[in-house]
């Protein structure tokens, strides 16, 4: 028994691992951004700066992690999640799109118009998260709740 929950805690601590690794990988990825959409006024195609932009993201986000865990891990985590596969390949699909017109975009009506419409994607998703997949649901209260405990009890 001592012997499974010490292999636990050695897989969660090498995933956390991983998962920071990953994270920060795909900052200087996502960092990076704006550094291809200046290659819009050079004359690049929108669409070969985007394939750039989607393949760094693809290979911190998939290569990185298979290279570090093994395809074991990657096989085992895809073979229990097969109904999600589907929805990880549209989502992709829409991100890699939603990219390339980022970069029109830009190239359109500039980058000090187009990036904060980029960036209001993040709000765009949890209103879409909150909304029509209902996340969180019944769980503001609780939160609410506890700061208003927190705040009562200092």
């Amino acid at each position: 028994m001592a012997l499974a929950l010490e292999r636990v805690r050695r897989t969660r601590l090498s995933l956390h691992g991983l998962g920071v690794v990953c994270g920060l990988t795909a900052g200087v990825w996502l960092g990076a951004a704006e550094a291809p959409t200046k290659l819009v006024n050079a004359g690049f195609s929108p669409f070969a700066i985007s394939l750039c932009m989607v393949a760094g993201v693809f290979t911190a986000r998939w290569t990185f992690p298979t290279l570090l865990k093994g395809t074991g891990y990657v096989f085992e985590d895809l073979s229990e999640r097969k109904h999600l596969i589907v929805w990880a390949l549209l989502a992709g699909a829409l991100w890699a799109v939603a990219n390339t017109l980022t970069v029109f975009a830009i190239r359109d009506v500039g980058l000090a118009v187009a990036f904060p419409m980029w960036n209001a994607n993040s709000l765009i998703g949890l209103f879409w998260g909150r909304v029509l997949f209902r996340e969180l649901e019944g769980r503001a209260e609780g939160i609410l709740q506890r700061w208003c405990w927190a705040r009562l009890r200092s």
